[in-house]
């Protein structure tokens, strides 16, 4: 705006004079002038453009009709005077006046430049003849001394013309230097860089939402794949959203750089490269961060490798150990890679394979086959063939082991067919037949009888005996003990052993071992074992679980870092404090955030429990008994992952929120400390967030209650009477101003409860920017408390009167923020601005003072006055004052608003001036950023 430019130049020595106005009276000036010539500003305002209050003996004359004459031609001009400051003392001045037009190319004001050449004038002779050319050139020629003070001078002029476009030029004719177009009187249009994203539009608040959205997505999805993706699905299942977030967050992260700020002095950044800086240096980090690709490593297969030595054994799947030799390499978990040597490579889980040598190959679980050597092909778990050799046969189910004799193939476990030899079949489970030989048939479960040959009976199951021939016993399930012969021995199911011969054992399930042969062992977990004299093995057994960190894999760690991004919600929750369903919606978000992460800790707990101790009374071996899916042996089987989940939520929830109800408990030492742990979280949170929720709710409601209560009265009362829409907008628009200003606080009714002593010292405190005006400083401290007394505020939107010309006049007015105008008969006569003082002085004897002029906010205004009959009443009981007070009003009045206080000159017929200060208060009411209401 043009006032913003004044502002900026400050220090320079200008003058604004009102065009087409009889007389041309100034109606603003410098600070730099006011220094120049030892005048105030209420001293030279309304005074004649001729600055005659400047001249003295050696001013020229000719160059005042030099001046009234360019003025009435509204031409430019330029000469040098000598002038005349306060204190008599004289100086050199190079005068410069510029016409100043407004949008429609209109004149309306006369920019006055002073610029002193004293030092300069002093070493050049000046003769009468030089003042003469002036009349006759328009221009006076002097030395390069003078053409550079010119050029300074009108250097400092133009300056102005950097605020406004080049509508309406306007160039002097023969001027030292080039110059930029003549400065405009019009509203100021916003700069900014290209490509710049406000922070309040609903483009950036829509966006600001998706963002948000995406931040909880993280929040709960991070600690839940953490926590349950190792039993349940891979991890690749949420990968395309995952990425789908990361491009979301380094798009923000873009966007970030080109989006406004509010800085600290509350002004709206648009500057492109302040912009930059702000972020680096506060969130930009943080975003980066949280922002990393990491999904993207699947996308493009990287791996990640481990390598151990020669020498080490390798911990696969939940802990498992694999030691194969120096011989292989081991392929572990979706694809990773580890190599102990070239020679051999094992893959396991989900059709991985495993190649422990040129022999073979060893494929597992699901359908997967097991080659040891070239002479056949295993295959196991759920209807599984086992065919490796003519050497014998062994069929696994649940880690069970059967080597039966060179003879022939067993298949055990539902329905599955035992063919030792070419004599007969074998069927087990249930009333299964088992025709070893034409010699006989045996029948398994439950006391049931196997006679095979008149040499014996086997009886299986809950020790049950098995007496195939004189030479030995079977017996199996639960340390149960098989001899067929001397030579052998076996026993199965929960550390049972099995002995062929002296050179093989074989252990199974649950810390079993099997041991082939003199040059490896083989121990895995929910991959049956096999073995072979011909080639290398391999040893694995299960151990304890580790902590969370060995438990995850490198993606899951670096995806945790992600939860970073939860601190841009104590942001959201600053942003959006005023809205309280939104700080209620968020802060219950807080919490069932909280009770999510507890109950994938729950869950960890819960099999840790079950991987490394040996009882069964853990929540999970609980709730799979309730659910009848029971864990076997310790780990297979159980409820399903998301049964799992829910069940640990709503553990966490109701410890949270109480103390639980029972049917989820913890039973185990870990569970029961972490338990302790959840309701002293759950306290902390309810004295945190409940507690924070209830003081919004009742700080918030009771003044919004209040706020709607008005509200509602103010537009029933424009109902009721009818009121025109202009005059209901001005009143609403009014009132929610006032409200976001004073927040619905009457300071009035607030401090009335207040001792006096007390309030006067608020309030001097409150009024400390007028008292310390000049015209207060003769007054003693209980004068000054006394008038703070009577001191209010007011406040003023763009477009309102604040006095209309011929009201009475009840205050003095002290421009605390804001620039207002005065006009009369829709010309202006002086623009006020922060620091200026209106109103009048007090007559001798008390009436009613009439008011000479109107008063009309250009801005959102704050105001302070004090009324005349309060400042009366202070007058009197300090009469030692009076006398200096009524002496000083006027010369700190920046415009006398008494009618008669000064000779009043009629005005010619209406300019266009009006038309355009008129225009400019809508516009600044249309372009200046209103406060924010308060719900």
């Amino acid at each position: 705006m043009f006032a913003e430019a004044l502002a900026s130049l400050q220090r320079e020595k200008l003058a604004l004079i009102q065009e087409g106005h009889r007389g041309y009276p100034i109606v603003y000036c410098s600070d730099g002038f006011c220094e120049l010539t030892g005048f105030t500003r209420t001293e030279v305002m309304q005074k004649n453009c001729s600055c005659r209050f400047l001249y003295g003996t050696d001013t020229s004359e000719h160059v005042a009709h030099q001046m009234e004459k360019a003025l009435e031609g509204r031409e430019e001009y330029q000469a040098e005077v000598h002038f005349y400051k306060k204190d008599g003392g004289g100086f050199w001045c190079l005068l410069d006046i510029v016409p100043i037009k407004n949008e429609k190319g209109e004149m309306v004001l006369f920019l006055f430049s002073f610029k002193d050449i004293t030092e300069t004038h002093g070493k050049v002779n000046h003769s009468s003849k030089n003042e003469v050319s002036d009349d006759k050139g328009g221009r006076r020629k002097s030395s390069s001394h003078f053409s550079e003070a010119r050029k300074r001078g009108r250097t400092m002029l133009y300056q102005l013309t950097s605020h406004f476009s080049s509508k309406g030029d306007v160039h002097l004719s023969g001027s030292v230097a080039d110059k930029p177009s003549v400065p405009e009187y019009k509203v100021a249009a916003v700069q900014k860089s290209h490509f710049i994203l406000l922070h309040y539009s609903v483009v950036k608040a829509l966006w600001d939402w998706l963002i948000l959205i995406a931040t909880f997505y993280v929040a709960v999805s991070v600690p839940y794949n953490v926590s349950f993706t190792p039993y349940a699905v891979s991890e690749r299942s949420t990968m395309g959203t995952d990425i789908a977030v990361e491009m979301l967050f380094i798009i923000d992260i873009i966007l970030n750089f080109r989006t406004t700020y509010v800085s600290k002095s509350g002004q709206v950044v648009y500057d492109a490269r302040s912009i930059c800086i702000h972020y680096v240096t506060t969130w930009f980090f943080v975003d980066l961060v949280a922002a990393l690709p990491v999904d993207l490593l699947y996308v493009f297969n990287i791996t990640v490798t481990l390598g151990p030595s020669d020498s080490e054994t390798i911990r696969l799947w939940d802990h498992q150990t694999l030691g194969p030799s120096d011989s292989g390499t081991i392929r572990l978990w979706d694809h990773q890679t580890l190599g102990p040597s070239d020679s051999e490579t094992i893959r396991l889980w989900d059709h991985q394979t495993l190649r422990p040598s040129d022999s073979g190959t060893i494929r597992l679980w699901d359908h997967q086959t097991l080659g040891p050597s070239d002479s056949g092909t295993i295959r196991l778990w759920d209807h599984q063939t086992l065919k490796p050799s003519d050497s014998g046969t062994i069929r696994l189910w649940d880690h069970q082991t059967l080597g039966p004799s060179d003879s022939g193939t067993i298949r055990l476990w539902d329905h599955q067919t035992l063919g030792p030899s070419d004599s007969g079949t074998i069927r087990l489970w249930d009333h299964q037949t088992l025709g070893p030989s034409d010699s006989g048939t045996i029948r398994l479960w439950d006391h049931q009888t196997l006679g095979p040959s008149d040499s014996g009976t086997i009886r299986l199951w809950d020790h049950q005996t098995l007496g195939p021939s004189d030479s030995g016993t079977i017996r199996l399930w639960d340390h149960q003990t098989l001899g067929p012969s001397d030579s052998e021995t076996i026993r199965l199911w929960d550390h049972q052993t099995l002995g062929p011969s002296d050179s093989e054992t074989i252990r199974l399930w649950d810390h079993q071992t099997l041991g082939p042969s003199d040059s490896g062992t083989i121990r895995l977990w929910d991959h049956p074992q096999q073995d072979s004299g011909s080639f290398i093995g391999v040893y694995i057994i299960i151990t304890p679980c580790l902590t969370l960190l060995l438990q995850t894999s490198l993606v899951h760690l670096l995806k945790t870092v992600r939860l970073l991004r939860l601190l841009r919600l104590l942001q959201r929750l600053d942003r959006y404090s005023q809205y309280s369903a939104m700080v209620l919606t968020l802060l219950m978000s807080v919490f069932a955030l909280l009770a999510h992460w507890m109950a994938c800790i729950w869950y960890l707990i819960g099999r840790k429990e079950i991987e490394t101790d040996n009882w069964d009374i853990g929540w999970l071996h609980e709730l799979g008994k309730r659910q009848e899916t029971p864990y076997l042996n310790g780990s297979v089987g159980g409820p399903s992952v998301e049964s799992s989940y829910i069940a640990a939520l709503y553990f966490t929830l109701s410890s949270l929120t109480s103390v639980g109800f029972g049917n989820v408990c913890a039973n185990t030492d870990a569970e029961k400390i972490f338990s302790i742990c959840i309701m002293l979280i759950g306290a902390l949170m309810h004295a945190l967030v409940f507690g924070n929720v209830t003081a919004i709710i009742q700080r918030m409601y009771s003044r919004r209650s209040l706020y709607h209560t008005r509200m509602k009265d103010l537009k029933d009362f424009v109902r009721v009477h009818h009121l025109p829409q202009q005059l209901k907008q001005r009143m609403l628009e009014y009132f929610q101003t006032t409200w976001s200003v004073n927040n619905g606080i009457d300071a009035n009714e607030l401090l009335h409860d207040f001792p006096d002593e007390l309030r006067a010292d608020i309030t001097m405190h409150l009024n400390k920017d007028i008292l310390q005006q000049p015209v207060f400083k003769g007054a003693s401290r209980g004068c000054l408390r006394s008038l703070s007394l009577h001191i209010k505020t007011s406040f003023c939107v763009p477009g309102e009167f604040l006095i209309r010309q011929g009201d009475a006049l009840h205050a003095n007015y002290f421009v605390c923020s804001g620039s207002l105008e005065v006009s009369k008969n829709n010309t202006v006569l002086a623009i006020l601005e922060k620091g200026n003082l209106i109103g009048c002085d007090l007559p001798m004897t008390e009436q009613v003072i009439k008011t000479n002029a109107d008063v009309k906010a250009l801005t959102y205004s704050d105001l302070q006055y004090i009324s005349v009959r309060g400042l009366r009443e202070v007058l009197e009981l300090y009469p030692e004052y009076a006398n200096v007070f009524n002496a000083e009003i006027n010369n700190n009045l920046t415009y006398n608003l008494r009618e008669g206080s000064q000779d009043e000159v009629p005005a010619p017929s209406p300019t266009a001036v009006s038309k355009l200060l008129s225009q400019r208060a809508t516009l600044v009411l249309q372009t200046s950023p209103g406060p924010k209401i308060t719900d």
